[in-house]
């Protein structure tokens, strides 16, 4: 078994706690699912090239890595609509008053591309979300915060993300999050993230309510 990149750091008073007192124990998934596409823009994904030929023209775009990843993103949301599970995918836009929200701080480049309504900042042509699939636009490094993302999770009973996407996929976790009635948290499992790394991110963490 693979040893977790952060057990090297804790003490052994830090296990008798963590063991003494049931922490990290496995607590399984939840009921109902719902799948999080974070922002399959244009912009984020690029052309479908290595990183350095097309990071000209798509400063921000994670190239031919990223479009594998859209490409088994497609197929998990074609699964997961097989299986009745709601898609909600998410868009990061700025809006024509910049100096207020998150892009306030990259004036030094053209952003023309990022301004809501440009087609650079729509989702991907390929995604073609379903008339009751949603789609939130953020300004922000977070699908929570300014959106009505909490409020539809818990209006639909959701107990569990599978979080999928492009680089802002960081921002979709919130800082407390409180789960459905009667859930024991909310999972949010990343399964893919479209960074230019060489090595994919897989990662899951556990909000409590």
């Amino acid at each position: 078994m693979n040893m977790r990149i952060w057990e090297d750091m804790i003490t052994d008073r830090d296990r008798i706690v963590i063991e003494q007192g049931g922490y990290g124990r496995r607590t399984g998934y939840g009921e109902k699912p719902l799948l999080l596409c974070i922002d399959l823009q244009p912009n984020y994904i690029g052309a479908d090239a290595p990183i350095e030929e097309q990071i000209e023209q798509w400063p921000s775009g994670g190239g031919a890595k990223a479009w594998e990843g859209v490409r088994h993103i497609l197929s998990l949301r074609d699964a997961a609509r097989e299986a009745g599970v709601p898609v909600f995918y998410t868009k990061n836009v700025q809006s024509r008053t910049d100096a207020f929200d998150n892009f306030a701080g990259k004036r030094k480049r053209d952003n023309a591309k990022f301004i809501d309504g440009h087609p650079c900042s729509d989702l991907l042509p390929c995604i073609e979300p379903l008339p009751e699939e949603m789609v939130l636009s953020k300004g922000y490094a977070s699908a929570f915060y300014g959106t009505p993302l909490q409020s539809y999770l818990i209006t639909l009973g959701i107990d569990t993300l599978i979080l999928v996407g492009a680089p802002p996929a960081d921002a979709a976790v919130p800082l407390r999050l409180t789960p459905p009635q009667g859930a024991t948290g909310l999972f949010m499992w990343r399964t893919a993230s479209l960074t230019a790394s060489k090595y994919p991110i897989r990662r899951r963490c556990l909000i409590s309510g």
